[in-house]
């Protein structure tokens, strides 16, 4: 392995976040169990903090929604400071119908 992948691996990190603890732990539990040993796991249950971590995370796992902040919203919000960081919001709905753009082509 290269000296570029090893460190790259070091780096790594998944954050989820999320205000229920319950929910994260169980997201968090999932993940260890999955991931090989050493994955770094960081979790947050405040807006300010995922925004801190976030430009330091591989990746953000949104467990629900975050107090008056939905996860929706704090995945856009992301989105839009960190083009290139994947944001999962997990349980969030499937979009309906109504919700969807028809492009017209």
């Amino acid at each position: 392995m290269s000296p570029a992948t090893l460190s790259a691996k070091k780096h790594s990190r998944i954050l989820v976040a999320g205000a229920d603890p319950a929910q994260r732990a169980a997201v968090l539990h999932d993940l260890s169990q999955s991931l090989p040993e050493g994955a770094q796991l960081g979790e947050a249950s405040a807006v300010s903090e995922v925004l801190e971590r976030a430009s330091t995370s591989s990746v953000v796992m949104l467990a629900g929604d975050l107090g008056e902040v939905s996860a929706e919203s704090l995945m856009h919000m992301l989105g839009s400071r960190h083009p290139n960081l994947p944001v999962v919001a997990l349980g969030l709905p499937a979009p309906t119908a109504s919700r969807q753009v028809t492009l017209g082509w």
